[in-house]
């Protein structure tokens, strides 16, 4: 049976010619299908079914073609309460004859809620936050390595979109809306964000199109403040 592979020979030739940063055999490492056994079905948050790559095959595959010649630096960490999402940034460095390529990626997990009940209290809570920040830390290592052409058959994909019927919003409901955008742009910092959201939901219920609008603005403000860091 012919092996599979992303690139043509043809293809490929062009990187002998650009001073690649890997090799033929190199390339032919990472250029090879990714086997059925290291795939594995997720689902997101909105219910729809994708495939990802196993964290250890990555590792296995950076330690084969890299000979060990890499790292991985998580450089911030965000957990945000009102989407129980945690967001990583982390950086993919790879030594090649003296020189350190880097690749730059985001990392994110969204913490399943469970519900524990004592008499007539019902009490929910995030699930454990350090496997949390664990499986966004290997989402964020994927990322990375897919920028440097790892399991691009994978990482390639085009994700199916959910196909959910949006119910029309009410002439009230797009003025609290309308409200909460002018709060949340005021808002500076993730905190003054956190604040802003918590006030809204006192007197209006949460819905999905809220928990957008605050996770658009809380990316708005991460971003904001990494780049005053820089």
């Amino acid at each position: 049976m012919r092996k599979l592979t992303l690139f043509t020979k043809k293809e490929l030739s062009f990187f002998k010619g650009q001073r690649p940063l890997f090799n033929d055999e190199q390339m032919k490492i990472i250029n090879r299908k990714t086997p059925e056994s290291e795939i594995e079905i997720k689902t997101d948050k909105n219910g729809v079914k994708y495939k990802s790559v196993k964290a250890s095959y990555v590792k296995a595959l950076l330690m084969l073609v890299t000979g060990g010649n890499y790292s991985f630096e998580i450089k911030s960490k965000e957990y945000i309460p009102s989407s129980k999402e945690i967001l990583v940034e982390g950086c993919l460095s790879i030594s090649y004859f003296g020189k350190v390529i880097n690749r730059e990626q985001f990392g994110r997990h969204y913490l399943a809620i469970k519900t524990n009940t004592s008499g007539n209290i019902t009490t929910s809570y995030a699930s454990d936050m350090g496997s949390g920040y664990k499986a966004a830390a290997s989402d964020c290592l994927k990322k990375c390595a897919s920028e440097f052409g790892f399991c691009w058959d994978i990482y390639n994909q085009i994700r199916p979109e959910a196909k959910q019927s949006k119910p029309e919003m009410s002439h009230a409901e797009q003025k609290k809306l309308e409200r909460l955008l002018f709060f949340l742009l005021e808002a500076k910092t993730t905190e003054q964000l956190e604040n802003t959201y918590t006030e809204f939901l006192k007197t209006s219920e949460e819905t999905e199109a809220s928990k957008n609008l605050c996770k658009e603005h809380m990316n708005r403000i991460i971003k904001l403040n990494q780049t005053h860091k820089k």
